[in-house]
């Protein structure tokens, strides 16, 4: 194993021998945290538009605690219809026919 590293030429093994290899790699610093003085100008529209839902979801909240079927009569589902289960493609498919009789 000695002799065959004696082959190696000087650019071969520094092909390998990589600045990471070396654990040279540089680490980043975390962020440190926002203050509430410094903050993102586009959460504090988010925090805004939520204040401004809070209210009403209140009112809807109360309404709901005082019946809790408020919201079953605005729902109206239709029955699902069922798919057919056999189609003239599918019974094409099933059949292996290719050319028409």
């Amino acid at each position: 194993m000695a002799d065959k590293f004696k082959e190696f030429s000087e650019y071969q093994l520094a092909k390998y021998n990589t600045r990471a290899h070396r654990g040279k790699t540089s680490k980043k610093k975390p962020k440190p945290p926002q203050t509430a003085e410094v903050q993102n100008p586009r959460t504090v529209r988010v925090f805004a538009s939520l204040r401004k839902l809070a209210v009403p979801l209140k009112e809807l909240q109360k309404k709901f605690d005082e019946d809790p079927d408020f919201l079953t009569p605005r729902i109206k589902r239709k029955p699902k219809e069922k798919k057919q289960d056999m189609t003239l493609k599918k019974l094409i498919q099933r059949l292996h026919i290719s050319a028409p009789a």
